[in-house]
C-alpha cells in the first residue's frame, strides 16, 4: 500500500507541454541552446536511422563474455535517440 506523503505536493512538477510560454523560455537560454541544437539534430536523423535491434544474444554475450560494448552501444543509441524525440516533441 502507498503511503500519502504531503511534503511531495507542494513541489510542482514541470508544466504541461501546453504551457509554449515557459517551454520556449527554457529553449531560449544560452547554456541550453546548444543542447537543444544536439537533440534537434539527432531527432531530424532518427527518421533516417532503423533503430538498432537490441536482441537477447548480445545480452547473453555479454552475460557469457563480460564484454559490455557490443550490448552498450545499441543500447545507449537506442535511449539517446528516444530521448531527443521525447525532448523535441
Amino acid at each position: 500500500m502507498f503511503t500519502f506523503i504531503p511534503e511531495l505536493h507542494r513541489f510542482p512538477s514541470f508544466p504541461p507541454a501546453s504551457d509554449r510560454e515557459f517551454w520556449s523560455r527554457i529553449a531560449a537560454q544560452t547554456r541550453l541552446a546548444g543542447l537543444f541544437a544536439e537533440f534537434r539534430e539527432t531527432a531530424g536523423n532518427a527518421k533516417n536511422r532503423p533503430v538498432p535491434a537490441l536482441p537477447a544474444a548480445l545480452y547473453m554475450e555479454f552475460r557469457r563474455t563480460g564484454n559490455r560494448i557490443d550490448y552498450e552501444m545499441p543500447y545507449f543509441e537506442r535511449r539517446r535517440t528516444l530521448e531527443a524525440l521525447v525532448v523535441t516533441e
